[in-house]
């Protein structure tokens, strides 16, 4: 039979204040052509804390750029 062990675990969280502005700075920083035309936006959660505000961040960046 296998021991089983207790392990506590400590997350640290760090809280942006301007997520959008973080999202759009970090998209930014690719320095990647936006390819013309139509563009899908897809997503998968896996618990990601205010996925909607990102993902309309990244849908307005694209936006943005025609």
């Amino acid at each position: 039979m296998m021991d089983l062990y207790r392990v506590d675990q400590q997350l640290v969280s760090n809280p942006l204040a301007d997520i959008a502005g973080a999202v759009h700075q970090q998209l930014s920083s690719l320095n990647r052509p936006v390819p013309q035309g139509d563009v899908a936006l897809t997503v998968g959660s896996r618990g990601i804390r205010n996925l909607p505000e990102i993902v309309r961040a990244c849908g307005d960046w694209l936006k943005a750029r025609g």
